[in-house]
Order: C-alpha cells, then sequence, then structure tokens
C-alpha cells in the first residue's frame, strides 16, 4: 500500500481538487496532458509547479500518437496530423477521449513558461512514411518533430518562489 510510503494517489481535476498551498516532493503523470484541450495545459502545468516543493521534481510521460491506431491497424500514429483542427474536432476528436494535438516542442515551451527546469528529456518517434500531414502542421514543425510520438520529461520547481 501506498500510504505506508508516506505517498498519495489523487485522481480528479488538479486545479478543483488539490488544496493550495499543497507541498508535494513529486507529480507524476502518465498519459494524461495529451487529452487535456491545449488551452488548458498550461494551467495544469502551473498547477504543478504551485502544488511542488522547492526543488519538487515533476515526471510527465505524453503520448502523442493518434490514440485511434490502438483500434484500427490501418492508421499510421500520425494520422491525426492529416485534418485542419475544424475537420478534427467536428468529426474525429470526440469529448470522452479527446486528443489535442500539441507537438514536443510545444509541451517544453508550457513546462518552461511555467518556471520549471528541465532536467532531463527523451523522445520516442515513429517514422512518417509519407502519412499526409495537413499545411498547418507542416508550416509550424518540420518533420523531426512531427514524427515524435512520446515525450517523457523531468523537470524541477526552481528554488524561489
Amino acid at each position: 500500500e501506498i500510504a505506508r510510503l508516506g505517498m498519495r494517489y489523487i485522481v480528479g481535476d488538479m486545479t478543483r481538487v488539490l488544496p493550495v498551498p499543497a507541498q508535494f516532493d513529486y507529480i507524476t503523470s502518465i498519459s494524461v496532458l495529451e487529452h487535456v484541450p491545449a488551452a488548458d495545459v498550461p494551467q495544469i502545468v502551473n498547477k504543478c509547479y504551485s502544488l511542488l516543493k522547492p526543488a519538487g521534481v515533476v515526471s510527465f510521460v505524453i503520448d502523442m500518437r493518434d490514440h485511434y491506431v490502438d483500434f484500427d491497424q490501418s492508421i499510421s500514429d500520425h494520422n491525426f496530423l492529416r485534418y485542419s483542427d475544424r475537420a478534427w474536432n467536428m468529426f474525429f476528436n470526440s469529448t470522452l477521449h479527446h486528443q489535442n494535438r500539441l507537438r514536443f516542442t510545444d509541451y517544453l515551451q508550457v513546462i518552461k513558461e511555467a518556471r520549471f527546469e528541465i532536467v532531463n528529456y527523451s523522445l520516442w518517434e515513429a517514422p512518417l512514411n509519407g502519412t499526409k500531414i495537413h499545411p498547418s502542421f507542416r508550416e509550424k514543425y518540420d518533420d523531426t518533430t512531427l514524427a515524435v510520438t512520446t515525450l517523457c520529461v523531468t523537470a524541477r520547481r526552481t528554488r524561489g518562489v
């Protein structure tokens, strides 16, 4: 039982459920941020910052694949990047299984803007293999960025406020 280790497992909307100021040494999030609407990601990351003790650590594992690949082997990990935002949100992006389509550079920027010091990160990628990519993604990201399917990042709260 994790309680014997001095740990707590908390599920819920952390912006509403958790008291402020809470003082945690470590926060982890595994395959969650990709399901948060893009506009809300900074709020979540900033909340993590405010919940950590100075020098506390946060760990995010972010699965940036098209999650429909788990059910449809005929599509690629990058399939959802072929659609405009309008088409994606209108026809494919379910409110029950939201996928925000942010890329790893977006997440790293949000983490830095929250005043975290990025300690380490690693990337997993899958080849694009000719997957059609919508021009809105092509304008913003290079092929290397588009190919990344998973980001694992560890960051530390800076020692001050």
